[in-house]
């Protein structure tokens, strides 16, 4: 089970019970061990029949149950990284995984067309990129914005986080990651980037204990991490583009092998109905496209989750009800 979201464990639970008829051992995230009596309340019905049992320990647990010849099918929720080495024990044939990615939202020009709208895409991107401050498997990284429009969206982008920050506690440090480990990893990520080039705000974020700053970042191209690497903290770019051409330049870098992740991905747009808007949205190779909103709101309303045809943010249809018999 992950992390970061406790509905996702108990939604695959229940997809593994009811859909696919197997019982199931699910190991309870080292992290978060606190959610494990509570899961175990919640669920005590399945436990009573022996059809769950909720387990506990750190990756040696996991490799543990991993190897296991009894098992006839495992799902993780997780890094790519943790998915390839269960992959190399019990073959990709027994594996379902969700992975998360680099997720990107295509800012259109005519999104930005009045001030009002200019604001709202602004504070539908913050929450984007700081809900449970970026440790989310679509949390927004990269913005594809109409480079005329750049500084002045920079301008409410970086409002809205400074809002968000504000009514997050401890803001004069910074949003709150789930151990002191991750927001390490987060500084020296966004150092690396600044190393090569890329223009941060704060200029120089730290992390201390478990919070590291909400991170504002320009001047990255396509060849640098923040296009390879998911952050799983808050910190989006800013990646302006050309006023002109900008739906086709956008289109190929949304679908682009230097973008690794295909898991989710959103348009903001003032005309979502259009045929133009309704085939970019088609030609999208992502797993969830949404319209002007968060691709979580997807997960919440328990639209069919998974990978795009790719495969690089997992594979299988994972964690919804809607496949469910009734």
């Amino acid at each position: 089970l992950p992390f970061n979201l406790a509905s996702i464990g108990v939604l695959d639970i229940v997809h593994l019970l009811c859909k696919q008829q197997q019982r199931v051992v699910a190991k309870v995230s080292e992290k978060v061990e606190f959610v494990g009596p509570l899961l175990e309340r919640i669920l005590a019905p399945l436990i009573e029949a022996s059809a769950l049992r909720l387990v506990y320990g750190g990756p040696e647990v996991g490799a543990e149950l991993a190897a296991r010849s009894e098992f006839s099918h495992v799902h993780l929720t997780g890094s790519s990284r943790t998915a390839t080495a269960v992959a190399q024990l019990v073959g990709q044939e027994k594996l379902t995984a969700e992975l998360g990615g680099v997720t990107l939202a295509i800012v259109f020009p005519d999104a930005l067309s009045t001030e009002p709208n200019r604001r709202d895409v602004a504070r539908q991107i913050a929450f984007g990129a700081l809900a449970n401050n970026g440790q989310h498997c679509v949390s927004f990284q990269i913005i594809l914005v109409p480079a005329p429009d750049r500084t002045h969206f920079e301008q409410l982008l970086s409002q809205e986080f400074r809002l968000a920050v504000s009514r997050g506690g401890r803001s004069d440090v910074g949003r709150r990651l789930v151990v002191a480990g991750a927001a390490r990893r987060l500084e020296a990520w966004t150092a690396n980037l600044a190393a090569e080039g890329a223009q941060l705000s704060p200029e120089r974020p730290r992390a201390d204990s478990e919070y590291f700053p909400a991170c504002l970042i320009q001047g990255f191209d396509e060849k640098m991490r923040i296009f390879k690497e998911e952050a799983f903290g808050p910190v989006v770019g800013l990646f302006p583009l050309p006023a002109e051409g900008f739906e086709p330049q956008a289109l190929a870098i949304a679908n682009s092998t230097h973008l690794s992740g295909d898991l989710g991905i959103s348009l903001f747009t003032a005309r979502p109905h259009s045929p133009e808007i309704q085939r970019i949205a088609q030609e999208l190779r992502h797993g969830i496209v949404t319209v002007n909103t968060y691709p979580g709101v997807a997960f919440a309303t328990s639209v069919p989750w998974g990978a795009g045809p790719g495969q690089m943010s997992g594979n299988g249809w994972v964690h919804n009800y809607a496949f469910l018999p009734e």
